[in-house]
């Protein structure tokens, strides 16, 4: 028997219109390098959109209102 638990994914799709979408188990994803990592405690901007990460989870919004927020206990999307 195999008593490993795999990962599950998720993919969220913010744009410059309406809600930010959420993808469920959208087969494995290959995506992150340090580089691409936002510490604890800093932030990131780039046009409409800002993010937020601290050590309850990453918050991103967009200058419409909508935006998500990831922590390894939940994804939700506005």
């Amino acid at each position: 028997p195999c008593s490993r638990v795999e990962p599950s994914y998720v993919t969220v799709i913010l744009g410059p219109k309406g809600p930010a979408r959420l993808i469920k188990n959208p087969g494995e994803q290959g995506c992150c390098s340090d580089a691409t990592k936002l510490g604890y405690g800093n932030s990131w901007s780039q046009g409409p959109f800002s993010c937020q990460s601290a050590t309850k989870g990453l918050n991103c919004t967009g200058s419409n209102g909508h935006g998500f927020f990831l922590s390894k206990a939940k994804v939700t999307a506005k």
